[in-house]
């Protein structure tokens, strides 16, 4: 569905004026025909009761008296149908008006929200050519150049990912230009002590950092690993997020509320590490942003491979664990759990 063009809306405003004029008019002319026939009503209404207390008081009634007071009622009759269909001519074009004016307002509500939907769309498609064009040139500096086959290395191409993805969080990801509560977190799991550990983030002004680590299971990203599936929480801090929330600190409860997080793989199953994006603001994130996301991860996931920092790997007489030196098990996407993460 393609959003209307703006002619389209500025032909419907020319006919929501020239409704509201005509509403107008009828208004007016309902409020003149009042000004005019309510002396005579008045006039009316006067002689027929002055006619009804004579009578009442003199017992007796003149030749004029019966049809004076017939007159009367006919006039007022009159008077009473005639501004009874005014009335209802008017209420129908008020009906009329608001009508038109609700379903305009429906249509345009629907078009703005296709229109933003479209424009996050294409921010998403350039910020994730970006994103693809900084990873292969990546990629091909570090098969020239072995040196720069180290962790530290695919660390800042992530963080150059994080900037682009900071870039567009307004757009994209639903944050409001100033919010100080952003935080785009890159997770990698430390074979050395089998927990999640912060490898790259950047984040807003309200977030201190305070480098909590995850062991697989363990709070939302913990989870996210074992389970090798995407994670959408509307609110951690409401009844979805029991069981995900984990070395609670006093500030969480203002900073950590829409959450979303995906799985990083760099071969195959093997999980690396996860992509956590959080936000103060409950709701804010839902399953619509796992697509783009899940190919950002991907992204991650090739640079990361690209330096031979694999999970659990050796290779050429070097360690390619997260930790030089130590070699560990692979980890697995493991089957999703049914129960909470513990």
């Amino acid at each position: 569905m393609k959003p209307l063009p703006q002619d389209t809306f500025d032909r419907i405003d020319a006919a929501v004026v020239q409704e509201a004029r005509v509403h107008t008019d009828l208004v007016r002319e309902f409020i003149a025909d009042l000004q005019v026939q309510y002396p005579t009503a008045i006039g009316l209404l006067g002689g027929l009761v002055g006619t009804l207390f004579g009578f009442v008081i003199t017992g007796t009634y003149l030749t004029f008296t019966v049809p004076f007071l017939i007159a009367s009622l006919i006039g007022l009759t009159i008077l009473v149908k005639r501004q009874s269909k005014k009335s209802a001519v008017l209420r129908t074009a008020h009906v009329s008006t608001t009508e038109v004016w609700l379903a305009y307002s429906q249509e345009r509500k629907a078009n703005k929200r296709l229109t933003a939907a479209q424009e996050r769309q294409l921010q998403w498609l350039f910020a994730v050519s970006v994103m693809m064009e900084r990873a292969i040139r990546y990629v091909s500096d570090a098969k020239a150049d072995p040196a720069l086959s180290t962790l530290e290395h695919a660390k800042q191409a992530c963080c150059d990912i994080l900037d682009k993805l900071q870039e567009i969080r307004h757009v994209c990801l639903k944050y409001t230009p100033d919010d100080p509560t952003y935080n785009l977190h890159i997770f990698r799991y430390d074979a050395t002590d089998g927990q999640l550990a912060s490898f790259a983030r950047r984040h807003g002004a309200d977030i201190k950092p305070h480098n909590r680590k995850w062991r697989p299971g363990i709070g939302h990203a913990g989870k996210c690993f074992e389970d090798g599936e995407m994670m959408c929480l509307p609110d951690l801090q409401g009844v979805e997020g029991q069981g995900y929330r984990s070395q609670p600190k006093p500030t969480d409860s203002s900073l950590y509320h829409s959450v979303i997080d995906v799985p990083i793989r760099t071969t195959g199953a093997t999980n690396w590490g996860v992509l956590c994006i959080t936000s103060g603001t409950p709701d804010q994130f839902s399953k619509g942003d796992f697509a783009p996301l899940s190919v950002v991860a991907a992204i991650i996931g090739v640079i990361v491979a690209a330096t031979g920092y694999e999970v659990g790997q050796i290779g050429d007489g070097k360690a390619t664990g997260l930790t030089e030196g130590v070699a560990s098990k692979p980890v697995q996407a493991s089957r999703p759990s049914t129960g909470r993460a513990r």
